[in-house]
């Protein structure tokens, strides 16, 4: 583990526009979680907890160096300490006068003015869920003045809640080979990186996603609803398996789970005055669609066909057509696929809808790698190994990289053939998952 470790404390430091130690470091790392896979048995609890927290405790040395979203998450708890609603107020246009707490600052003194600066969408009012807010909140209440503070009690938050789900599966779970899935899962170099590294949410949203799907599984409803309730309002992505578990839930039980979700959701947003944030919403969701384009795959093919002959991007038109078609997909997954096992279907829905998406940043693969080990369908690993290549977009000139974007897809493409040849698939499965129980 310790050996482990080590290209871990050299990532910690290294810039999103050192591209070449990032791919570098990504092969080392992967090289060393494939032969893991392969070879080494599922790790005790404790071990396993020490092994988390040893491979994230490089981070908390360091600000996130490959995201600034960080800025705006303090942003975003700044404003909630003020006891100001962030929904609906945009950072830009705000006056920052009226604020009591205008020493918020680095260990270098650098007041509010320099999260205002370092925020990458400054533009743009707060569409973060209530879960996601609390977080930020926690995070500069106990940021002693110091961002570096500030990032590391918000990666605190997604530390206990990596540890509780190693605690959760491998202590109260009875599910077979549950152990070497929730190690395999936390112990995956995208998980560590664009969780306690960048502190994105995706890192604190996929254990409750985990824990309340394996509840609502083992007729446990209202627990299962409330982790599942947890786990959209801190990312509403999980909104993507809804029908999903409302068809596949037995039916004495199917409207008790969505009332239970519905409800708890409802309270969670009441604080936040919810019509501003409805507001909020329907404005950046129509941007997020009509204007942010990055790593996709099936839409830059579908643009670069259509641009020469209109003679422009048509994102403001093309855009939102993949995310109609996305759900479209997903209610036929969850309504016709019936063959599939539930945690298969599950993957298919989050594969088929980032397939389909305009933007695919590396750490919304959080629950593809989570499910692709539940699922039993490891192949899909290799795209949260590719996924580093997005990256590439950062080097001068700001924009896609074909040759890596395209290396990137063909991992895609490898994991569809292989999940389709289901006899290879089940030889890669149980060279796997052999001798784990």
């Amino acid at each position: 583990m310790a050996a482990y470790t080590a290209p871990f404390v050299f990532l910690a430091s290294v810039t999103r526009d050192q591209f070449t130690e990032l791919i570098l470091s990504a092969v080392v790392l992967f090289a060393m979680y494939a032969f893991w896979l392969f070879k080494r048995p599922p790790l005790s609890r404790n071990v396993l907890i020490a092994a988390v927290i040893l491979l994230r405790l490089p981070f908390f040395f360091h600000l996130p160096q490959l995201s600034d979203d960080f800025y705006r998450f303090l942003w975003d708890g700044l404003l909630l300490t003020e006891g100001v609603n962030p929904f609906g107020a945009v950072p830009a246009d705000m006056d920052l006068t009226l604020f009591g707490n205008r020493e918020f600052a680095d260990d270098s003194g650098v007041r509010m003015e320099r999260l205002l600066a370092g925020m990458n969408s400054a533009e743009y009012g707060s569409v973060y869920p209530p879960l996601h807010q609390v977080v930020f909140w926690i995070g500069a209440k106990l940021s002693g003045g110091s961002l570096l503070g500030g990032v590391n009690a918000m990666r605190g938050v997604i530390l206990i809640a990596e540890a509780g789900m190693a605690v959760y599966f491998l202590r109260f779970s009875g599910w077979k080979n549950v152990g070497f899935i929730t190690a395999a899962y936390l112990l995956n170099p995208l998980v560590v990186v664009e969780g306690v590294g960048n502190v994105h949410m995706e890192a604190l949203m996929v254990p409750l996603l985990a824990i309340g799907l394996h509840m609502l599984l083992t007729q446990k409803t209202l627990k299962g609803s409330l982790f599942f309730a947890g786990s959209v309002l801190v990312k509403l992505t999980p909104l993507i398996l809804a029908p999903l578990l409302f068809f596949r839930k037995e039916r004495s039980n199917r409207w008790l789970m969505a009332a239970a979700v519905a409800l708890t959701v409802v309270i969670a947003f009441l604080p936040f005055a919810p019509w501003k944030l409805f507001s909020a919403m329907d404005g950046n969701f129509g941007l997020y669609f009509q204007s942010f384009e990055f790593n996709a795959s099936v839409y830059y093919l579908l643009r670069e066909a259509l641009a020469p002959i209109v003679g422009y991007n048509p994102i403001a038109v093309l855009g939102p057509m993949p995310a109609g078609i996305a759900v479209l997909v997903l209610l036929w997954i969850a309504l016709r696929a019936k063959r599939l096992d539930f945690y298969t279907a599950a993957l298919y829905s989050y594969v088929a809808y980032y397939l389909l998406a305009t933007t695919v940043h590396p750490w919304y693969l959080l629950p593809v790698v989570y499910l692709s080990l539940a699922s039993k369908r490891p192949v899909w690993l290799l795209w949260s190994f590719t996924v580093f290549m997005s990256y590439s977009h950062y080097l001068e000139p700001i924009g896609p990289k074909w040759g890596w974007l395209v290396s990137e897809y063909m991992a895609v493409l490898v994991a569809v053939v292989v999940d389709l040849n289901r006899t290879r698939a089940n030889q890669l499965c149980s060279g796997v998952f052999k001798r784990q129980g």
